[in-house]
């Protein structure tokens, strides 16, 4: 015996259903891409969310945030609101690459390596610089250890990163 599988529309961009029965499937037509809804036992949850497209028109890739589909990494002059966790964002006035880091306290945008105001991404030297910046990578090149140069708050630490060479 053939089972039917019957999926609901909505017609409204951007408007998920109001309630769903579990199992109950309920598919957004009138958003691109087309998005995807579920009924679970505590509610409706959207299927597919945090995944990527990568054929879009302007052929940039894409990621969901807030519901919304957003350039991945988002290249901006200024902050993004409400990002997405582990959002990478491309700062187009200094050329600097952050990423989007909740450590369980704060949520924060960490700069990584990269040719803007950080520095090179990595210092290769046989001793730890003096006065680097933040999140700085140290490479100790007579113990063949990578450091990170950490900010817990109270103070800033070289970190290992990585063993040395065997």
């Amino acid at each position: 015996m053939a089972q039917v599988i019957k999926i609901k529309r909505t017609t409204d961009p951007n408007k998920p259903p109001a309630a769903l029965a579990e199992g109950e499937l309920a598919a957004g037509l009138a958003d691109y891409p087309i998005r995807m809804w579920i009924g679970t036992p505590t509610g409706v949850q959207e299927l597919f969310a945090g995944t990527a497209i990568e054929d879009a028109p302007d052929d940039a890739v894409y990621g969901r945030s807030d519901g919304e589909w957003v350039q991945v990494p988002i290249v901006s002059a200024t902050l993004p609101t409400n990002p997405a966790p582990n959002s990478l964002w491309f700062n187009a006035t200094d050329g600097q690459l952050y990423l989007w880091f909740d450590d369980g306290d704060s949520e924060q945008w960490i700069a990584l390596a990269g040719p803007g105001p950080a520095g090179p991404g990595v210092i290769v030297a046989s001793v730890a610089p003096a006065n680097p910046h933040d999140n700085a990578l140290w490479f100790d090149s007579v113990g063949g250890q990578l450091y990170l140069w950490f900010n817990d708050g109270t103070q800033h630490v070289w970190v290992a990163v990585i063993s040395g060479w065997h």
